[in-house]
């Protein structure tokens, strides 16, 4: 009975914070009231407190799986395999982004980012979120420098870092606001910008 009782407040729980999400995508985090986070959710005023202490919580949570979330897809795009070149892996990242920028969360992650520059629990797990992530761009790079791909005097720290910021958040703007260019486009026009090789 116990076991019942905690998957029935589990997905109770779930439920809340899938509608809180949903809303949040439509409104951001701050236009967002614990009104609108209880109708959208359909339980009472009352009952939204049985799971959640407040507002702050329900945001932080949402941030934490949307960031989690992005950087897990990133994260498996970004494991080399052998063989893989320079292209092969930003273009699996750019494509792990573009899925996750679908659907009717696709807005979440600029909320967070946004919300990460004015709330510090947000902020610490979005800086430690995204430093692993600029450590993988930048062992991308440097596999690119040993490969030839990128010219020698490429500093792969450097490269890394603007491979992050261009295939994570700049390609999720692109998508979110101006459509296009596909993947394959956009990832072949920022390695000609790097002077990669292929």
């Amino acid at each position: 009975m116990p076991k019942l009782r905690d998957e029935t407040y589990a997905a109770r729980r779930r439920h809340i914070l899938d509608s809180a999400r949903a809303c949040v995508a439509r409104k951001g985090f701050h236009a967002a009231s614990m009104l609108d986070l209880q109708a959208e959710a359909g339980v009472s005023a009352g009952a939204i407190y049985v799971y959640f202490t407040g507002k702050q919580e329900i945001v932080l949570t949402i941030a934490e799986e949307t960031i989690d979330q992005l950087t897990a897809v990133i994260d498996e795009a970004l494991a080399l395999q052998d063989g893989d070149g320079l292209r092969e892996a930003a273009l699996r990242a750019v494509r792990s982004v573009e899925r996750a920028s679908r659907g009717p969360y696709g807005g979440a992650a600029f909320d967070v980012w946004g919300e990460a520059v004015r709330d510090k629990a947000i902020g610490r797990i979005v800086r430690q979120r995204q430093t692993a992530l600029v450590a993988r761009f930048q062992a991308l790079a440097r596999h690119a420098v040993d490969r030839g791909e990128l010219p020698a005097t490429a500093d792969p720290d450097a490269v890394g870092s603007a491979l992050f910021g261009a295939c994570v958040a700049g390609y999720h703007a692109q998508r979110l606001t101006l459509g296009g260019p596909g993947p394959e486009a956009y990832v072949d026009g920022l390695l000609a910008g790097l002077g990669a090789r292929r």
